[in-house]
């Protein structure tokens, strides 16, 4: 597994490369975590090289992890620094590398759980293409992150996530959908979410409520 930040970034991520292009691992499965925010060149530079590693036999498996958690302004208020037009176009250069392994892996906040089912429409698509696995977790520290914090109010927000998903993801996002609104509402924690919020704002001159 390569962690980040952003791997891509990191020499060491070339270092990997060039490590595996002249020493053989033809059973070793290599996971990478990205957040895909990379120059599109650059990126499909450095797909060229992780595919060529497969089908020379130099790698059993590449897995590229996305981590992405909703869609629209959302998902760039989020994760601040993403910009959603040059993630869609890296995320569709990656679906053209039928030797690489897709996963989207998304966090589930009170900021991103709103329209995290507008992703999972867009992977329903993106599967007709080659297949995608897709996970979720959700945020225990700091709890403020955490959508049980709103309790029964994150209902109808589940639902609809759950609504766009396949049949064996189903019971994984019920879990925390019954976890979620049978918290109770937790005003002390929904203060401390809004006070967090307002002072990223304050940083980054940025409108939650607009948002």
């Amino acid at each position: 597994h390569v962690l980040g930040g952003e791997p891509m970034f990191q020499d060491e991520f070339i270092e990997c490369l060039e490590f595996f292009e002249t020493h053989e691992n033809p059973k070793l499965n290599w996971k990478i975590f990205s957040n895909l925010k990379q120059n599109p060149k650059q990126f499909k530079k450095k797909l060229d090289r992780m595919a060529s590693l497969v089908k020379n036999k130099k790698l059993g498996r590449i897995e590229l992890v996305c981590s992405f958690d909703c869609w629209g302004k959302e998902i760039e208020y989020a994760r601040y620094g993403t910009d959603l037009v040059e993630w869609e176009e890296n995320f569709n250069i990656l679906l053209t590398y039928p030797d690489i392994n897709i996963s989207i892996h998304s966090t589930l906040t009170p900021v991103t759980l709103p329209t995290a089912w507008k992703l999972t429409e867009k992977v329903n698509e993106w599967k007709k293409i080659k297949p995608i696995n897709q996970g979720w977790n959700m945020i225990a520290n700091p709890p403020f992150l955490d959508p049980s914090v709103f309790g029964h109010y994150m209902e109808d927000y589940f639902q609809k996530l759950i609504d766009t998903v396949e049949k064996q993801d189903i019971g994984y996002l019920e879990g925390f959908l019954v976890q979620t609104k049978n918290s109770p509402v937790n005003r002390k924690m929904m203060i401390e979410l809004r006070d967090y919020l307002d002072e990223l704002d304050r940083r980054r001159d940025l409108d939650w409520r607009q948002i």
